[in-house]
């Protein structure tokens, strides 16, 4: 969605919150239309967006935070 760049993308295991991505950019388009009937519609466009996957940028992440942040490796 517009706006939700620099966001979190998070997943769940083992019944626990991570991040595992970052929004890179998303946008939503709103198109209004009469359809044939001459009702009136507001279509809504999702663009799902672009992601960065976090786990490209572990030490790097870890070493600017000062550790304060770090990656933890996930059993698939």
């Amino acid at each position: 969605m517009e706006g939700d760049s620099g966001g979190p993308v998070l997943g769940v295991y083992d019944g626990r919150f991570f991040q595992v991505g970052l929004v890179a950019r998303g946008r939503t388009d709103r198109e209004d239309m009469i359809d044939k009937t001459g009702y009136y519609h507001d279509k809504i466009r999702v663009d799902h967006g672009t992601y960065t996957k976090v786990f490209h940028y572990c030490g790097f992440i870890e070493k600017v935070t000062e550790g304060n942040a770090r990656c933890i490796p996930l059993k698939s």
